[in-house]
């Protein structure tokens, strides 16, 4: 399962790419077919942008996710603005609503993707990393030491992130007091 959504990843953004480019070429193309200066083919730069386009929406639905369409969005984006200054007005116009289209999918992609990581620790190691510690009591005894042994320890799981700044405050606070 990973190495699927690895691989489409890969190969979603190296597919994003390729129509990035082929946008730059397409916009550029104004330049070039009026001087009769193209150094790239036409077609070549359609189909480039084309299976580009094509490659990423596939890599998009076989595992790479909102990584990849973000990807594609902003490369494409990209190209037009790089272009733009070969073109007209438009260009400005399609690179900036790429880019930020692009951007506005990546602002819901990292949550989703964050999470979709965090479901996966827990499937593979059975333990979620998060939660509450439970509440400490004051046994009276020394178990592991004494007060600066057990505030090291504290201090410990508050770093790991086991303890929240509360949590941590309020046992903190017991130690001191008992």
């Amino acid at each position: 399962m990973r190495t699927r959504v690895l691989i489409a990843s890969i190969v979603g953004v190296l597919a994003a790419l390729a129509a990035g480019f082929g946008t730059y070429a397409m916009g550029s193309l104004g330049d070039c077919v009026a001087t009769d200066s193209c150094q790239v083919p036409i077609g070549v730069t359609i189909a480039t942008f084309g299976a580009g386009l094509l490659v990423a929406v596939l890599a998009t639905v076989a595992g790479g996710g909102l990584l990849v369409m973000a990807a594609t969005f902003t490369a494409i984006g990209a190209g037009a603005l790089l272009a733009a200054p070969h073109s007209d007005v438009s260009l400005w116009i399609l690179g900036v609503a790429f880019v930020l289209g692009g951007l506005w999918v990546l602002r819901i992609a990292v949550p989703v993707t964050r999470d979709a990581v965090r479901r996966q620790v827990v499937e593979d190691t059975g333990v979620s990393g998060t939660g509450v510690a439970p509440p400490v009591t004051d046994s009276g005894a020394t178990v592991n030491g004494g007060l600066a042994d057990q505030l090291a320890k504290l201090d410990e799981l508050h770093r790991s992130g086991a303890l929240t700044a509360a949590e941590f405050d309020a046992a903190k606070a017991r130690l001191l007091a008992g």
